[in-house]
């Protein structure tokens, strides 16, 4: 239990470092000139500096969410239990899954970041003068401490295949619906700027089920040693836990007045790639759990996932708004 409050701090901790390198890299960026003009009008430093306040916002938009599951839960406790400390201990682990997958995305987040934030700089980024060298070798850590990534990934699948198979989880009712889902499944109420990505959601909820299962019926609880069809799994269900988080986030700061294109556009962005990483990823599970031998059943139930997540969304110039505001304010602005 300790290690799962440690974990959320670190992949709390390492989205303020992305945060930081953001404006590191975007002040260089429009400073530095080559051919004329500053870097931050090439377009693939644009999409770096893009790619980078995706990846951020949504990371800081789980950890935000995931802190809201955990202080619900202690504010439930009786503070005068005299064990009130134990079942504060007892609310972490409930939310075991969620501290994981938080410092699994939160970690590979601030390596993605410095990792491009060092590119901008070019040669530069290696000079201890500039601030890119000291975060590229000090944050290699954070994927290594409080349980290595791929522990944590194991976590994440090991604990929901303990729920799965304890029926602790309506896996049995959810997989009956799938079908009825795909005919004809709509979200009630769901209207406004981002009701495509809610739905693309739902539905790849409903997809990671469908791999699950497939899973969980061939191997049972040997799954457990089927370690690269694990850590595809908890990459789906992180993929999607962050991209819930991040649409919902988008969602509340429009709806509390402030009508801001830009955190609308992040969450397209990052809905419109998880769908194209889910399909790949469930795809490869599939071929795996199966062997190389999927029925044309399976590959037309994922054809029809398929027909019903993918979005006409336009990365490209999505990506380069997201970029100008933050060249605009010289800050990571959210």
């Amino acid at each position: 239990n300790v290690l799962n409050i440690g974990r959320f701090k670190l992949g709390a901790s390492s989205v303020g470092g992305s945060k930081n390198g953001i404006e590191a890299a975007a002040q260089y960026a429009l400073e530095r000139r080559a051919f004329g003009q500053p870097i931050s009008k090439f377009d693939a430093i644009i999409k770096k500096i893009a790619d980078m306040t995706v990846r951020t916002f949504s990371a800081d938009s789980m950890v935000y969410r995931t802190i809201g599951l955990l202080q619900n839960e202690i504010d439930s406790l009786d503070k005068s239990d005299p064990e009130y400390y134990f079942h504060v201990g007892e609310a972490m682990e409930k939310f075991a899954i969620e501290t994981s997958m938080t410092k699994v995305f939160g970690s590979e987040t601030s390596h993605f970041v410095v990792n491009e934030g060092l590119q901008i700089l070019g040669g530069n980024g290696f000079l201890e003068e500039f601030p890119m060298a000291a975060a590229y070798r000090d944050d290699r850590i954070n994927q290594i401490w409080e349980g290595t990534n791929e522990i944590n990934r194991q976590i994440v699948a090991g604990y929901m295949m303990k729920k799965a198979l304890m029926e602790e989880l309506p896996i049995r009712d959810a997989i009956s619906n799938i079908e009825t889902f795909m005919s004809n499944g709509k979200l009630k109420d769901n209207e406004g700027p981002l009701s495509a990505e809610c739905e693309t959601i739902e539905t790849g909820k409903r997809l990671a089920l469908f791999v699950f299962n497939e899973a969980l019926n061939k191997f049972g609880q040997d799954l457990k040693h089927e370690q690269q069809i694990t850590e595809m799994l908890a990459d789906i269900f992180i993929d999607l836990y962050t991209a819930e988080s991040t649409v919902v986030r988008a969602q509340k700061i429009m709806t509390d007045g402030n009508h801001d294109r830009t955190v609308c556009s992040i969450a397209k962005i990052f809905t419109a790639e998880m769908v194209l990483r889910l399909l790949n990823m469930s795809l490869t599970a599939l071929n795996g759990i199966y062997g190389g031998y999927t029925s044309p059943q399976v590959f037309e139930q994922m054809r029809h996932f398929q027909a019903k997540m993918l979005m006409p969304t336009d990365i490209v110039n999505l990506k380069r708004e997201v970029a100008q505001r933050i060249f605009n304010q010289k800050e990571y602005p959210f």
